[in-house]
């Protein structure tokens, strides 16, 4: 009667199990690549996405942990979402030691994308981060886990694809920004501190952008490409013209 009892217990854990499972769907599951860069410019970074699906026909919402499994030391990374790009040291999307607590939010039948981004910092290399998924209200259980695998090596001068270094100015700031390359800028967005989005504007060539209704203080400004990837954030100090 006991072993009928435990295989039952676990056969009912296995269908706990698979359905929480079926609540999303990544693509790509593993991310094997290859980049070339010209590693000279340190400020070169290597961006791998993956898509999840919301399965459901509720709103879902996630918690996301990054996982390093090994990356050369001087190497960095982080994690980007569509409106904010996470700092090197923070690990996951709800963390209570560090008060942070913004789930990713996915609409019943609808995707939502993360960027894993890798930093070299001039150094050739290989590496693995591994992130994994849970719902809120599990987030004990892991529904899903997203691997991406990358090789950076030094880039020739026949096949570099060389980027012209962005920045926003004037910084400090007072009540309008330019850009001072808009090629392949297609929007700006400006976040608060906490990663709240407070502007944005759609990029055009010779433009300035007005943010003059924004209280002074930090921010950070995204400038993304026209397929919604983030291309580069910095970081702007507001201060107000004053007579």
């Amino acid at each position: 009667m006991k072993q009928i009892l435990l295989v039952c217990f676990l056969l009912s854990h296995l269908v706990v199990i698979n359905a929480q499972k079926s609540i999303i769907t990544l693509h790509p599951l593993v991310i094997d690549t290859v980049i070339q860069m010209n590693l000279s410019k340190t400020n070169l970074e290597a961006n791998l996405q993956v898509t999840i699906r919301n399965n459901t026909n509720d709103t879902i919402f996630l918690k996301w942990e990054r996982n390093v499994i090994n990356m050369p030391k001087s190497w960095m990374s982080r994690v980007c979402d569509d409106n904010f790009c996470y700092p090197q040291a923070i690990n996951s999307n709800i963390d209570p030691s560090l008060y942070l607590n913004e789930p990713l939010r996915i609409l019943p039948r609808r995707t939502n994308k993360l960027q894993v981004h890798f930093v070299p910092n001039g150094m050739t290399g290989t590496g693995k981060i591994e992130l994994e998924f849970a719902t809120t209200k599990q987030p004990n259980i892991v529904i899903g886990v997203a691997e991406f695998n990358i090789e950076i090596t030094g880039a020739t001068s026949a096949v570099e694809m060389p980027r012209k270094p962005l920045r926003v100015y004037p910084n400090p700031s007072g009540n309008y920004l330019t850009v001072s390359d808009t090629d392949g800028v297609a929007r700006i967005v400006v976040y608060n501190m906490v990663g709240r989005e407070v502007k944005s504007f759609q990029v055009e060539d010779n433009s300035t952008y007005d943010i003059g209704n924004l209280s002074d203080g930090i921010y950070l400004v995204g400038l993304f490409d026209k397929k919604g990837n983030v291309i580069k954030t910095l970081r702007v100090s507001k201060r107000g013209v004053r007579p």
